[in-house]
């Protein structure tokens, strides 16, 4: 967002307030697609009959009780959307 910002000399409030409100929009259905998606892969995890030869077989950075990376690319970047 500053970097959209710093380009424009001027800007209105009322286009700072809308791309804040998108950026607020976006940040909230990131985190619930994750929870979704989580919590579908949890269950998903929790039919494994065997789940320790599961957890062995993840690869680094995968939560074991969901199989999915910890970090995901879109809640990463999502987080440079916010930080930035």
């Amino acid at each position: 967002n500053a970097k959209v910002f710093a380009s424009q000399s001027g800007c209105e409030i009322r286009d700072v307030g809308a791309v804040l409100e998108e950026t607020a929009m976006i940040t909230q259905r990131v985190q619930q697609f994750n929870a979704y998606i989580r919590g579908v892969a949890q269950s998903v995890v929790e039919m494994i009959h065997d789940t320790t030869d599961f957890v062995k077989t993840l690869p680094v950075g995968h939560n074991p009780t969901d199989g999915l990376p910890v970090d995901t690319k879109l809640l990463h970047r999502v987080q440079e959307l916010v930080s930035s």
